[in-house]
């Protein structure tokens, strides 16, 4: 996919969050307008400088995971395509959130 094709699609998807609806293929117009309400009121703002405190508190006692798995937070200045690139070392992303500032 070049980049006019990316900027195309891209163009789109802000079309369709700014309506709250796409247009499925079988000419159907899909509402997506609760779902996002519901996304930008749960949506939080944590700042790199906020992290550590924010990270205890969700694990006050530490990772109860008996070793079977690790959790590493990062924090990271990447488009979604660097990011894309970087992971192809074998590492699982479990979420990924992005946002323009």
């Amino acid at each position: 996919m070049n980049r006019i094709e990316r900027a195309r699609i891209a163009q789109q998807t802000v079309g369709m969050l700014a309506r709250g609806d796409y247009l499925a293929p079988s000419g159907q117009t899909v509402s997506i307008r609760v779902a996002l309400d519901q996304a930008c009121a749960s949506t939080r703002l944590y700042r790199p400088g906020e992290a550590e405190a924010l990270f205890a508190q969700l694990e006050p006692d530490g990772c109860r995971c008996s070793g079977r798995f690790s959790l590493k937070f990062d924090i990271l200045r990447l488009t979604t395509r660097a990011f894309e690139r970087g992971r192809r070392g074998g590492r699982r992303t479990a979420a990924m959130s992005m946002a323009a500032i």
